[in-house]
């Protein structure tokens, strides 16, 4: 009879473990998770002539992100992991890591790379991917005749 009673002292141990475990595990968990959580992220995206209206902010990796209003400000829920992709035509991108940041200003250096632009019937493309005739409209001749519709400017 005497047994019993040191094999339920052994269980009763065994419980108390188990429970220091999971909680242990369960405030593991917890802090991760708070990393995790997103937050908001604003900020002003502009270059050396000022603000950038309708620049893009992205999460790298995801299909997440804004644009810039007129003023060139944005906001955004990321998380201290995320690293923003900020970007605007005619401007070198730039990758930001959000980190504890909750106001994150950038400003974007000028790009020169910027080739002339062809407009196709089915998106865009520079002259040298172009395989065929090429005319360019000047627009300063083309508004001085009088016409019904665009097509007629156009014409030869």
């Amino acid at each position: 009879m005497k047994k019993i009673p040191k094999v339920m002292c052994l269980i009763n141990k065994l419980l108390t473990i188990m429970n220091k475990i999971k909680l242990f595990l369960i405030a593991l968990i917890m802090g991760s998770t708070s990393a995790l959580l997103a937050q908001t992220v604003t900020g002003t995206v502009s270059s050396a002539d000022g603000p950038l209206p309708g620049a893009t902010v992205l999460i790298k990796g995801t299909a997440i992100g804004t644009s810039t209003d007129f003023d060139g400000n944005f906001s955004i829920e990321a998380s201290s992991e995320d690293v923003l992709v900020i970007s605007f035509i005619g401007y070198t991108t730039k990758e930001v890591l959000v980190g504890s940041q909750s106001e994150i200003n950038v400003m974007l250096d000028s790009s020169n790379v910027l080739d002339e632009v062809i407009v196709v019937g089915y998106g865009t493309q520079t002259r040298g991917g172009v395989t065929g005739s090429v005319a360019t409209v000047d627009m300063s001749e083309a508004v001085k005749t009088p016409v019904v519709n665009a097509a007629e400017t156009l014409q030869g």
